[in-house]
């Protein structure tokens, strides 16, 4: 089951990076860039916390990860969101958006 984790982040890491380059490279708004890439919402919206707490904190994610061995994706989703919405994460995170290394949204 962890393989299937890690093919997941490893998928979200090649969609997630092509929506940054359609958003801040192209100039699109996430509606276009979504109708552009051919990348489904649901599926995006339900794995991005994870490579965003990835991004900012490889340890902190790694600690969520051990720590929930049974947790669904979409559960570890939720719990890489709670914690991006903490100090000292949620400075990191918003410094990363303003540098457009992040989407941008709210957490």
């Amino acid at each position: 089951k962890r393989g299937k984790k890690s093919s997941s982040l490893t998928n979200i890491e090649v969609r997630y990076k092509k929506m940054l380059q359609l958003c801040y490279g192209n100039g699109l708004s996430m509606r276009e860039a979504f109708a552009a890439s051919k990348i489904t919402r649901s599926n995006f919206y339900n794995q991005r916390f994870l490579f965003e707490l990835n991004t900012v904190d490889k340890e902190e994610y790694a600690r969520i990860l051990n720590d929930n061995p049974k947790a669904s994706v979409r559960k570890l989703n939720v719990l890489c969101r709670e914690r991006l919405g903490q100090s000292p994460w949620k400075e990191m995170f918003c410094s990363l958006q303003e540098n457009e290394q992040l989407l941008r949204s709210t957490i």
